[in-house]
């Protein structure tokens, strides 16, 4: 990803190959030798590739591949496939890494895998364009033939899948370093505590700095127990004395045995913590006998008989988290580890070669790499270094910089230019007096991104002032912008809310910070009140255990809660402000004028605000259809609300959030549900309050779906499943036949004659398995027969199987296909599309350790995949009774959405991903401790909520201009033309749901070009 695509993915030839690596000590390069696959053309298969037995693949002629081949493989839903190769001369505990290029043909659902069969990666959601990967291994301490294969293949993929360009490299880690500390991924320091969270789903998967052996399997992003399995980690933190410590371990899923955790301060006499044996998880506190001490082993060791079989069945027991927490002595200090890997390509035995360190690695850091080289060439000799860094669209040389070597240990440092984020490779190389050769790869995550930004008016050598687009995610640490700006702007129409960043950088502390703004005003006399203004704190939460691979573990910006009337600015770091301005329905068009007033002691500046109001109004109601899920019940627990009073007062407060981010949830009325009740075989139905809440949620707060909860079609999800029952009749009973007619004929009656028909949605069963394909039908042909008229929704792809089911499809973001849509949108069928706790990269998803635009770009690709409405499976996810067993999960200190406990076991912590489902906050009152007095308040907004309110106010500018032309049949036709082609999404903005720009300017500057549009088709026409 970078700030312009994010996935680079087609190879410029498509060839299979694991072939000659070099593996040094420390860099000196030694023959190692790997099963070589020559993808010839006219072979009837790879060289030393093999099928497993019933598995459905081919050796395909790919159509991009230059007449070049790939495996393939073509799943059914139920079963495991794979190509295996020969087996792999894997050095033992050395570190890998495996690159190769993988694409969906026609594969939805499960999942593809990937890599050594000690060392499992599932991939996740597949995009149909040729797409790059990359995953660390760190081998085991013995490997044998009969799990040293490459694995590439699918789980339960319902269609195929394409695997290419797949290669193995041996690598070094380098780490992030300050004095004579090293600390890698997962790795932190605050003062004089010690943490470490293993960074299972990052791109290390098994490796860390700290894991010292292990002879165990690894899946994805947890250990996998069986028979005689154990993991080691030795933590140590340079010579600094460790004088308390604990640890925690989680098992995510447990069948037999147990885990013994052991301790030990010489790697060798281990006494035993404790025995966890079932799946949740366990602190341990280190005995005094083995602290003080530099350095402790903790050993995970599988206690059971299974033993893992050639199936790769789940093993005993998995262990899916692991920490470890110590104080140490010594001065206090500030680092957050990282780690990097260097892959040396051409080496010479004359000389050792160190990389000691590549610098911070990210735009405007302080980015060089320091290396070692001790030379056993007696005479002096010269080399000339050059730095390339490649990204998927440029190559940048460094000018080669001669250097004098003399016998010994020489020092070099090597600055070099990152201009952006993404993937990147740094190849350092140098021809004489000996070649060299190595390449360390960079995912740069879009929290480092710093290409963006305006000094303002203001700003001074004490306190920068800087404007950013409301889109971009700041780090607190990123440098301060060189362009300069007059004023922050924002544009918008009338009836719409739009926002911008003031960051401010203060070089001293803040004390009792106010800021304020003032009226804003046109030449024309018009004026937007101060009160339309909302100031609001971007406030930043700690991500420890990163979604995916371009998360990073840092302080990311997402809760935006207003600004208090005072409050403190620390020195030496960034804090943005949130400027968002609702422009009043029925403003007049044109530029207001006023400004933000900052003010602390002994401090004052004031910042020019500049807002642009379009000649066009947003509607009311918007055209996409928004559904997303919200628990009344846990904002009533976190706001210890006890009385009706209390209970409808901050429901109101929260609809009108929904209310102003265009925003329906699932349910309009939790206060107020439909009530039945029954004579004989004659529903009873109490509309009156139901009928008032929908009323209000229809009319007052804008919303324009519902989620219509219906009795007698039983219901579940591809978990689990209940039947249908009503009033105590069985679905094989006449009985239940007529009640449930005379039930859905009375709703869909009275919502006919409500006029709410286009508004009620029935979502009674979600994301079904193949094998619930005939149950569903079942449930949907009821509907069908007893009221046809209510709107069928359905979370699932279109599948022959499904046919005359749904009336809205609502697939997976992955699994949508215009192709499929075209065909059921000729039957009068719908689309909708949803994100949850997929798709992850490369897709735009919901997740605080993403780029920021990315929620307002899905609904750009809405518009531009010719989808009618979004879904969100929650919007107040705050606390998982799985994680969370005695206590209430605090959103704000852990970010973290953990698996609920509908699908993992009560005291585990299995992610879901960072934010899923958490779109907006309780209030910072509601987390305090020991509050119990009730809170009336409404929720806090997210920045992510922000992005999905402007990209649903974006799609209503596409919606309005194509309503427009729509009316104008006398339009010439090169004008035409022109506003036709303004309602294609273009390519700088979004390629396809997986390559799109991170950056706001492209999607910002379309956006004016649609107003201006608007505004001209908007106007009386000339006489």
């Amino acid at each position: 990803m970078s700030d312009h695509l994010i996935r680079t993915s087609l190879p410029t030839a498509i060839i299979l190959i694991i072939g000659l690596i070099y593996l040094g000590t420390p860099l000196a390069a030694q023959p190692l030798p790997i099963a070589n696959a020559s993808f010839e053309q006219g072979r009837d298969g790879p060289d030393q590739w093999t099928l497993a037995p019933g598995a459905d693949g081919i050796w395909l002629h790919d159509h991009a591949s230059a007449g070049q081949r790939a495996i393939s493989l073509r799943g059914d839903g139920r079963s495991t496939s794979y190509w295996r190769s020969s087996p792999v001369a894997f050095a033992p505990s050395q570190l890998y890494v495996l690159r190769f290029s993988a694409r969906s043909i026609d594969g939805k659902e499960g999942a593809p895998m990937s890599g050594p069969l000690f060392c499992n990666r599932d991939i996740g959601d597949l995009a149909t364009d040729w797409t790059s990967f990359s995953s660390i291994f760190f081998t085991p301490m013995q490997i044998e033939d009969d799990n040293s294969w490459l694995r590439f293949g699918q789980w339960r993929v319902k269609g195929a899948l394409a695997f290419d360009d797949i290669r193995i490299v041996p690598i070094q880690p380098v780490y992030a370093r300050q004095y004579k500390v090293e600390l890698g991924e997962g790795e932190s320091i605050r003062g004089n505590t010690y943490s470490f969270n293993a960074p299972f789903s990052s791109t290390s998967r098994n490796h860390s700095r700290p894991l010292s052996s292990h002879q165990c399997n690894f899946n994805t992003n947890r250990w996998v127990f069986a028979r005689d399995s154990q993991v080691v980690y030795r933590h140590a933190i340079s010579d600094r004395q460790q004088l308390s410590a604990k640890l925690k371990v989680g098992i995510g899923y447990y069948e037999s045995g147990a885990l013994a955790v052991e301790a030990s301060a010489n790697g060798r006499d281990y006494i035993e913590l404790g025995l966890v044996s079932a799946a949740q998880t366990q602190l341990f506190t280190l005995p005094d006998t083995l602290l003080p001490a530099a350095a402790i082993w903790v050993r995970l060791r599988s206690v059971g008989k299974r033993q893992l079989g050639p199936a790769a069945d789940p093993g005993a027991l998995q262990v899916n988290s692991y920490s470890y927490e110590a104080h140490i002595e010594g001065d206090p200090l500030y680092l957050r580890g990282r780690t990097h890997f260097v892959a040396i390509e051409e080496a010479s035995d004359e000389s050792d070669i160190v990389i000691h360190s590549i610098g911070d690695a990210i735009p405007g850091g302080d980015n060089h790499l320091e290396l070692s080289i001790d030379t056993k060439a007696s005479p002096p000799s010269t080399i000339a270094p050059e730095l390339s860094i490649i990204t998927h669209h440029s190559t940048t040389h460094s000018t080669p910089l001669p250097h004098s070597l003399h016998s010994g240990l020489n020092a070099l440092k090597i600055p070099y230019t990152i201009e952006e984020t993404g993937s990147h490779s740094l190849a350092l190389s140098w021809p004489e007096p000996t070649p060299f050769k190595a390449t360390i790869d960079l995912e740069i995550s879009p929290l480092y991104a710093a290409s963006y930004g305006h000094i303002l008016p203001g700003s001074d050598t004490n306190v920068a002032l800087w404007s950013a687009d409301s889109a971009w995610k700041i780090s607190r640490q990123r440098p301060i912008p060189t362009e300069t700006a007059p004023a922050l702007y924002i544009s918008a129409a009338s009836a719409e809310s739009e926002a911008v960043q003031l960051v401010l950088t203060p070089q001293q502390a803040l004390k009792k910070f106010r800021a304020h703004a003032s009226d804003l005003h046109s030449d024309s006399g018009a004026a937007i009140a101060a009160s339309q203004i909302d100031l609001m704190r971007v406030d930043y939460v700690s991500i420890t255990h990163p979604t995916d691979e371009i998360g990073v573990a840092d302080q990311w910006p997402d809760p935006l809660p207003i600004l208090p009337p005072s409050s403190d600015i620390a020195a030496g770091y960034n804090q943005p402000l949130w400027i968002r301005v609702a422009i009043p329905d029925g403003t007049p068009a044109g530029i207001y004028r006023g400004s933000i007033e900052l003010n602390a002691d002994t401090y004052h500046a004031s910042v020019p605000l500049v807002v642009e109001v379009y000649g066009f109004a947003l509607p009311s109601r918007m055209s996409c259809s928004t559904a997303l899920g919200f628990s009344f019940d846990e904002v009533v627990r976190y706001h210890n609300l006890q009385t009706e009073s209390q209970k409808r007062q901050v429901l109101d407060l929260y609809f009108k959030s929904f209310a102003s981010h265009h925003i329906s949830p699932y349910e309009p009325a939790p206060l107020d549900p439909l009530r039945v009740s029954w004579d004989g075989l004659e529903p009873q139905i109490l509309w009156q309050a139901w009928d008032r809440a929908v009323e209000k949620a229809l009319t007052t707060y804008g919303f324009n779906s519902f989620r219509l909860r219906l009795l007698g079609l039983g219901g579940g999800s591809f978990q689990s499943r209940r039947e249908p029952q009503l009033n105590g009749f069985g679905e094989n009973t006449p009985q239940y036949e007529r009640a449930l007619g005379n039930y859905l004929s009375a709703i869909e009656k009275h919502l006919e004659a409500k006029g709410w028909l286009e508004e009620a949605f029935v979502y009674w069963f979600d994301e079904p398995r193949q094998e619930d394909y005939e149950f569903v039908n079942n449930g949907f042909a009821k509907l069908k027969r007893h009221a046809p008229q209510l709107r069928r929704m359905l979370t699932e792809q279109v599948e022959q199987e499904l046919l005359g089911g749904p009336t809205i499809w609502c697939p997976v973001t992955p699994n949508f296909s215009r192709i499929d849509a075209a065909v059921r949108k000729s039957a009068n069928e719908s689309f909708w599309w949803y994100v949850c706790t997929i798709p992850k990269s490369p897709y735009a998803g919901l997740f605080i350790d993403h780029a920021g635009i990315e929620l307002r770009t899905w609904l750009w690709q809405t518009w531009q995949n010719g989808i009618d409405g979004i879904l969100i499976w929650q919007s107040n996810y705050w606390h998982s009774e799985a994680a969370y067993v005695e206590t209430r999960q605090n959103p704000y200190a852990d970010p973290m959405s953990w698996m609920s406990s509908i699908s993992a076991p009560i005291g585990s912590k299995r992610p879901w991903g960072n934010g899923d489902g958490r779109l907006i906050y309780p209030p910072l009152a509601s987390v305090a401790a020991q509050r119990t007095s009730p809170i009336i308040a409404g929720p806090v907004a997210s920045q992510r909520w922000e992005m999905l309110r402007d990209g649903i106010e974006d799609y209503e500018y596409f919606a309005i201009l194509r309503r427009l032309l729509d009316r104008r049949d006398e339009l010439p036709a090169t004008d035409r033309a022109r506003y036709e082609h303004l309602l294609s999404v273009p390519m700088e903005i979004s390629q396809s749901t997986t390559r799109f720009s991170i950056a706001p300017a492209p999607l910002l500057a379309h956006r004016h070009a649609l107003a201006r549009a608007i505004e001209e088709l908007s106007a009386p026409p000339e006489p």
